[in-house]
């Protein structure tokens, strides 16, 4: 998630333990696609709640998008491949959101690409205190921002803690009904008050409805946070996170997955549990990507895997999923961006080893490439 900072990585210039990715293609691969490889982590900064948003059609580049690290408020990275990523500019320009008061931290960006604008969904709150958090939304005409905020109404605050009652309203994540075309938020993180919808107005700019009162929102969930909306082959999965978040090298963050008909729910994780129902215990059966086994007295290599990205499709079929994780070779200093495939099983996502892979992988297959 996102309860702390840590000053040792505010330089996103530099890499969190190496100073080159050095993963150009090397040679042509089978059906015309150029061969790329790859070692996690892909971005070597600290990464958390990474979400990125394919832009190709309009500008040739994936965006990644981060939780605040020092002084930048929503970093922001760009890349042809998904494995090789630049950092391009903080998305508010220094011109941080501010209406839950000084101390606040901008984390868990979503952008979407809604009614020709760029639209930014983004959780803000105090570091160690739910009751104080809350979600917003600014927009732009470059998925680089600068993300604006302050022509909005109520300056782009969506929903806090103050206006519902509830706590962690947090890790926003934008949906689209396939049968009817609305709009949705999802939104919430830990807590017994659970994670809910609210349907959105045309352009995702605010709620159609009085988002304090309940019987405007759609309760999904409880028990995780960090949501991911996917739609495959006729179902709607909701994909998070639980476990320990932010505790370095002793995370247990680890990704779960549901799955439902209708967008709204019910989702039914693997083993029948009503993810309404959910713990933060997660049965082994729900698990699909955790820290990988370490050496007895030994810490494992990634640790802390979780708040996965969007689902990206590459140009042979193969869907990647971007996450963070802790990682042993920058000393569990910040969450690093990991990529690896999604393999579909049975109607059911999982990764190959249920682990972030730690050696050197073939990436992406992409035709058009411009650097």
């Amino acid at each position: 998630m996102k309860r702390f900072l840590l000053p040792v990585l505010v330089l996103l210039s530099a890499s969190c333990g190496r100073t080159s990715l050095n993963e150009r293609p090397e040679k042509p691969g089978d059906g015309g696609f150029p061969t790329i490889y790859y070692t996690n982590p892909v971005i070597r900064n600290n990464c958390a709640d990474p979400d990125v948003f394919d832009d190709r059609e309009r500008t040739g580049y994936f965006y990644a998008y981060s939780t605040q690290n020092g002084n930048y408020y929503i970093p922001v990275y760009r890349s042809t491949d998904l494995v090789n990523w630049t950092f391009v500019c903080d998305a508010f320009n220094g011109d941080k959101p501010d209406w839950l008061g000084d101390g606040s931290r901008t984390w868990a960006p979503n952008v979407r690409y809604i009614d020709g604008r760029y639209v930014m969904y983004f959780a803000q709150g105090l570091v160690g205190d739910s009751s104080f958090s809350g979600t917003g939304v600014a927009w732009s005409d470059s998925p680089a921002g600068p993300f604006l905020w302050r022509n909005l109404d109520d300056n782009g605050r969506l929903i806090t803690t103050g206006m519902t009652g509830m706590h962690n309203m947090i890790d926003p994540v934008y949906a689209e009904d396939r049968q009817t075309g609305k709009p949705y938020l999802f939104v919430g993180g830990f807590g017994e008050q659970g994670l809910w919808a609210i349907e959105l107005k045309p352009g995702g700019l605010g709620f159609v409805g009085d988002c304090t009162v309940e019987a405007n929102r759609t309760k999904f969930a409880r028990g995780m946070e960090g949501t991911y909306v996917h739609y495959h082959e006729g179902y709607y999965y909701v994909f998070g996170s639980v476990g320990s978040c932010c505790s370095g090298r002793e995370s247990t963050y680890h990704l779960i997955v549901a799955r439902s008909r209708n967008l709204l729910g019910p989702y039914v994780l693997k083993d029948g549990t009503l993810l309404t129902e959910y713990t933060t215990w997660s049965p082994d059966a729900n698990t699909i990507l955790r820290n990988p086994e370490a050496e007895p007295g030994m810490y494992p290599y990634f640790a802390g895997v979780g708040h996965n990205a969007s689902i990206i499709t590459d140009d042979d079929g193969q869907d990647w999923m971007c996450y963070h994780a802790y990682w042993r070779d920058n000393n569990y200093n910040g969450r690093c961006m990991c990529l690896d495939p999604i393999i579909w099983q049975n109607g059911w996502p999982t990764f190959r080893t249920g682990h972030p892979s730690q050696t050197r992988t073939a990436g992406p297959k992409f035709r058009t490439r411009t650097h």
